[in-house]
């Protein structure tokens, strides 16, 4: 009976992990709109470019915030019918890696 107690609690943790992501990236998701409207209206008024692609960059990071909720959404779906021990959802996470990856490469090419 303690084994199942060990499962009950592991998808109690696995639960609040899941919650506590998804309201880091909500809190990232606002934090960096905010900063990006605010850059954009700092950079009209002073003309200057590099204000304005700084916000263009907080928006981007604000986008990552996105794809870290729905992967986290999307890595926790219980198993069903066609992966019944959920194998395709742990590729999720593999997936939004790739895709930050390609996310700092473009915005490294940008700069540079």
């Amino acid at each position: 009976m303690k084994r199942f107690e060990d499962f009950k609690k592991l998808d109690e943790l696995e639960k609040e992990r899941e919650n506590k992501i998804i309201k880091t990236s909500i809190f990232g998701i606002i934090g960096n709109a905010v900063l990006a409207i605010f850059k954009v209206f700092i950079g009209m008024k002073s003309n200057s470019i590099a204000i304005l692609v700084d916000a263009v960059n907080n928006l981007s990071d604000a986008g990552s915030s996105v794809i870290t909720i729905v992967g986290t959404k999307l890595a926790g779906k219980e198993a069903d019918n066609k992966h019944p021990f959920g194998e395709l959802h742990p590729k999720i996470r593999n997936t939004d890696g790739g895709v930050f990856s390609c996310q700092n490469i473009q915005k490294n090419l940008k700069l540079s």
